[in-house]
């Protein structure tokens, strides 16, 4: 405001005669010394936000998005979200020294803000060639799950190897990748489903034979809700792991920084930080224990 001022006042020669009157009256003179001063006050202005600019500084502020996947993204009282990557996550803010916002949003629409750059990072993420154009992702893994298909404990066909899939309907969650050859076999009668416990009520109502999940996923969600009995993991173990990542948008201001946050997930791992935290919950406590919220 103050440079709009002088740079508006430097074309009124009242104006300037008013504040210097002990100075000679020469409009074009004073017009053209006012206008510099504006001019100067206002390099000076935009060079300050340069620096600040080149310093390095990160904004305030980054917004993971994600939706509930229990253990590692769990609804808490009130809706709030906790599990595994939310106490990592204020483990990475307290090293990194920011501020990270979540935001539930379904896991679909959160790859495609990745992809446009309205969200800066996303947590539990499997690697994939196609995410790999928009998403840079973070070394180390925080943690490794397996797929594993379910099956009601009254089905009489039991799935025993891959081929045992023929035929039957398949629930899996939309967005999400297992293994090859599953996820490209398009013979297989694959239907999606927005989440795992979606998946679950639907076998429960007999709307699909098999679901495929992550084991630690389903396994907690079958101890919390108290279908262990009802619902059995079939013997056909898919022979993958799959590990998870933080990732950060190609678009973000973040990605100039990606290597902080690979190397804040390193030192995570080496001193212990991230067992601990995966042993509260299903990995290494009480199978399927929702801890207090941390």
């Amino acid at each position: 405001h103050l440079v709009t001022f002088f740079l508006r006042q430097g074309s009124s020669l009242e104006w300037a005669q008013l504040m210097f009157p002990h100075l000679p009256s020469r409009p074009l003179r004073w017009q053209t010394a006012l206008r510099h001063f504006g001019c100067a006050l206002l390099a000076l202005t935009l060079g300050g936000g340069a620096a600040l600019a080149a310093s390095g500084e990160r904004p305030r502020e980054y917004l993971l998005v994600t939706d509930f996947w229990p253990p590692f993204r769990v609804e808490g009282e009130n809706g709030a979200m906790q599990g595994i990557d939310i106490e990592l996550i204020a483990k990475l803010e307290t090293r990194l020294k920011i501020k990270i916002r979540v935001q539930r949003v379904p896991w679909v629409r959160a790859l495609g803000m990745m992809r446009d750059g309205t969200a800066d990072l996303m947590s539990g993420l499997a690697r994939t060639q196609e995410r790999e154009t928009f998403i840079l992702y973070q070394a180390p893994a925080y943690a490794e799950i397996r797929p594993a298909f379910y099956q009601l404990a009254t089905n009489a066909q039991p799935i025993k190897r891959y081929e045992d899939l023929a035929g039957t309907r398949i629930g899996f969650t939309r967005g999400s990748v297992y293994f090859e050859p599953f996820d490209s076999d398009n013979a297989l009668n694959k239907l999606s489903a927005t989440d795992e416990t979606q998946l679950l009520r639907m076998l429960l109502g007999r709307r699909f034979d098999v679901i495929v999940g992550s084991d630690l996923q389903v396994d907690y969600e079958l101890r919390l809700r108290g279908f262990a009995s009802e619902v059995v993991k079939a013997a056909y173990r898919p022979a993958k792991t799959t590990p998870l990542y933080f990732g950060i948008s190609r678009k973000s201001p973040l990605a100039a920084e990606a290597s902080e946050l690979g190397r804040a997930l390193a030192e995570l791992q080496a001193d212990g930080t991230i067992a601990a935290i995966l042993a509260r919950y299903s990995l290494g406590g009480k199978a399927g224990e929702r801890p207090a919220t941390p």
